[in-house]
């Protein structure tokens, strides 16, 4: 009977937001916790979703250029184009601006199986977790899509309706992650979630804000002083590296800090905390 027991496999602890009210800091150590837990996995993934977009980003930064280095472009003003001028400002920025919100949702719902799946006690791999993302895929195209439509029309209405709409949609990836709704539903979740404490949410969007403008200056300082100097066939390569490093570090935080906002929430306001003892207990 010893020797059976001394064979079996230690119980891993499920990552899990402890069942208390939780601050910002909390909340976002909590996010480092996570990706501590399972490195391999989220940062395999989230390189898999990163570098094509970063490779495309490079590749529109080297064709916007031309030739010539971004600050001969400037001097020269080879930027502005005559019949469209602001060209390179509105339509290249907003394209970028969209695939990086594209890499932040679907990140979210990578990470948000990684915590569900050490919540169950299983331990995530990249396999079982591209199992389940697959079938979630055109749920979350179409969530996406509503997602950036509401905030569009929030914003374009009013810029408070558009701020207010980026906050209360912020849990969309981890709701379609886990619950098992669809697009829509997904986002009126988010919406019922973020209401009932919308201060707790909103504190760690602005850290989160912050930390990543920080590691986003500190990581593109050198390919940005590249950029100026260099001939886009040179810097366009250093500009897709710091995208990549940048995405691999900040996008699974931040993604994993708001899907423990969600179990935060749903522990503090529909005890669902209870409610997974319970089933833990009847399952034994």
């Amino acid at each position: 009977m010893s020797g059976e027991a001394t064979q079996e496999e230690p119980v891993r602890r499920p990552i899990v937001v402890a069942d208390r009210p939780l601050g910002a800091i909390d909340l976002i150590d909590g996010a480092f916790t996570v990706i501590r837990s399972a490195p391999k996995v989220i940062v395999s993934l989230a390189a898999l979703i990163v570098l094509p977009v970063a490779v495309f980003q490079g590749l529109v930064l080297r064709d916007t250029l031309g030739e010539t280095s971004l600050l001969d472009s400037l001097e020269t003003g080879a930027l502005v184009d005559e019949e469209q001028p602001f060209s390179f400002g509105v339509g290249t920025q907003a394209m970028l601006f969209l695939l990086d919100w594209l890499v932040l949702s679907l990140i979210g719902v990578v990470v948000a199986l990684v915590v569900d799946e050490h919540r169950q006690g299983r331990e995530a791999t990249v396999s079982s977790i591209v199992r389940r993302l697959v079938p979630l895929l055109p749920r979350w195209a179409l969530a996406f899509v509503l997602v950036h439509v509401v905030e569009l029309v929030g914003l374009v209405l009013l810029v408070l309706p558009g701020l207010a709409a980026v906050v209360a949609l912020s849990l969309t990836s981890p709701v379609l992650a886990l619950e098992g709704l669809g697009a829509w539903a997904s986002l009126r979740r988010s919406a019922t979630l973020v209401r009932r404490s919308p201060g707790v949410v909103l504190v760690v969007m602005l850290v989160l804000f912050g930390v990543s403008y920080a590691v986003s200056y500190a990581i593109e300082l050198l390919p940005s002083i590249g950029l100026f100097v260099l001939p886009p066939d040179a810097a366009w390569p250093l500009s897709s590296v710091s995208v990549l490093l940048n995405a691999i570090i900040m996008q699974p935080v931040t993604a994993a800090a708001m899907t423990l906002v969600y179990f935060d929430l749903r522990y503090r306001t529909e005890a669902y905390d209870l409610d997974l003892r319970r089933a833990a207990l009847v399952g034994r």
